[in-house]
């Protein structure tokens, strides 16, 4: 599908311009605080300061400010308006000259804390592109997933038809990949899948065979955390969203939360006839296609606890049994059958669950986005040797990678440090710092840290300027510059 396809002219228009707005978006994004209203008191004219608040309030609601300032919902203008005291009108004619909107626009993003796009932040948007071309197929889904991702980093989004070809390039790469896995020489390369935590830490790493299906070993990394953080819930994408790892992870006592690709594909199963579901469930009752066997879950009801209670208790590995048990079609013996049955029904409920709660989608998203965020500190990090591993032995490949994890949880756990020290600093000074927002700081985010070159570290005078809690003082916030 060519770039240009994608949407129609109108489409593109409405993506270029400002969209409607309801009373909640308008009262979240469009109040000004203490701080900004100094800020945009700065620029001259009334009718500059009234562009700069509607730019400085638009680029945290849409992303990206269009061209047409002047074209801002009235209920916006007048909400502004009203707050500096400025006439409505004012804001007539502004960003006719198009340098002074693009300058203004530049101060706004310096102040507000967001970047533009330069080579790092099109490599960082190329991969998570191609982690989601590599679940969905879908160019406006991609770029509506690209805008979000844009929009939590606090990046600036290009122009539509830009963002467009990023999306063309990111599913060209994906088919190549999936061609390319699909006839990948068996044993000629690894990789590694990691569970990350909401906290943001990495507990769990292993090193697999890159043609090995992904899917056997979600769960080992739940099963086989030994640190102190309580796991119970797992988000993955499609590939750990099989019926045996539906079934396992509710055997176990555990959350099975993926994000499916295609779920509009997937059987849904009811536990009666066809008809009473209808009459129940009119809207909903068509789309359960399959009767569940419920009689072969119950007479090996036993026998799916006693594989629960093997992987549980570290008697078999959730990767044994998912892979020899369930994976082979030509195994469809009464154990694997019950189990298959019984993670259809699991992964039923999860898809009504799934479609109808939007917290629970956004909380899946959230998670996924986290783990590709770490993702990519991690291959910043595994730069040496182009990140390959150059170990022949299983051992030393574990040992390797055992060490890029260790280096990324401490980067973590640093930059969660002095964040915190950082947030408590500013409300000593008496700045409002709303914890709300500060559930949306990542401490995975790396433009501080120096990966390149060799360091040399005066290690006595480091030391020397610990305080007493052992902490490096606090850098002074640089003013900003406005012209």
């Amino acid at each position: 599908m060519a770039t240009q396809d994608v949407f129609s002219a109108e489409e593109l228009a409405r993506l270029r311009g400002f969209p409607e707005i309801n009373r909640a978006e308008l009262i979240r994004y469009f109040t000004l605080t203490g701080a900004d209203e100094a800020f945009v008191r700065q620029f001259r004219t009334g009718r500059n300061v009234l562009g700069v608040a509607v730019q400085l309030c638009t680029l945290p609601w849409l992303g990206f400010v269009p061209d047409e300032v002047a074209l801002a919902p009235d209920a916006v203008v007048g909400r502004l308006s009203q707050r500096l005291g400025i006439a409505m009108g004012a804001l007539r004619g502004y960003g006719e000259r198009e340098q002074t909107r693009t300058d203004h626009l530049r101060e706004v993003a310096r102040y507000a804390g967001w970047r533009s796009m330069d080579t790092a932040e099109w490599k960082d948007l190329d991969e998570f592109l191609f982690a989601r071309a590599m679940e969905h197929d879908s160019p406006k889904l991609l770029f509506r997933l690209a805008c979000e991702y844009l929009l939590s980093s606090r990046v600036l989004r290009p122009g539509v038809i830009l963002l467009l070809r990023r999306v063309a390039a990111a599913r060209a790469h994906a088919r190549t990949e999936t061609w390319s896995r699909r006839y990948f020489a068996r044993g000629q390369g690894v990789s590694t899948y990691t569970h990350v935590s909401d906290q943001h830490s990495t507990f769990d790493t292993k090193v697999i065979v890159a043609t090995a299906p992904e899917s056997h070993y979600v769960l080992d990394g739940l099963l086989g955390n030994e640190t102190d953080l309580p796991t119970f819930e797992h988000a993955t994408d499609t590939h750990g969203a099989t019926l045996a790892n539906f079934a396992l992870f509710d055997l176990v006592g555990k959350q099975l939360s993926p994000r499916i690709r295609d779920l509009g594909k997937i059987t849904l199963y009811r536990t009666g006839p066809n008809a009473d579901f209808l009459a129940r469930y009119p809207r909903a009752g068509g789309l359960l296609t399959r009767r569940l066997n419920l009689d072969l879950i119950t007479s090996m009801w036993d026998d799916l606890l006693r594989v629960a209670a093997s992987v549980q208790g570290g008697h078999a590995t959730a990767a044994l049994v998912v892979g020899k048990l369930c994976s082979s079609k030509r195994q469809q013996n009464a154990l694997t059958s019950a189990i298959k049955e019984y993670g259809a029904l699991r992964r039923t409920v999860y898809a009504t669950r799934y479609l109808a709660d939007e917290t629970y989608r956004r909380r899946i998203a959230r998670q996924l986005n986290k783990g590709e965020n770490l993702h990519a500190l991690r291959r910043s990090l595994a730069y040496a040797g182009e990140g390959a591993l150059r170990r022949r032995h299983h051992e030393q490949q574990t040992e390797q990678m055992w060490c890029l994890t260790l280096a990324t949880n401490a980067i973590v756990c640093w930059s969660t440090e002095y964040h915190g020290l950082g947030v408590a600093a500013l409300r000593r000074d008496g700045r409002d710092v709303d914890d709300e927002v500060l559930a949306h700081i990542w401490p995975t985010h790396h433009e501080n840290v120096h990966f390149y070159g060799t360091h040399s570290v005066d290690i006595d005078g480091e030391l020397a300027q610990l305080d007493t809690d052992g902490y490096r003082p606090l850098r002074p916030a640089s003013p900003i510059a406005l012209s």
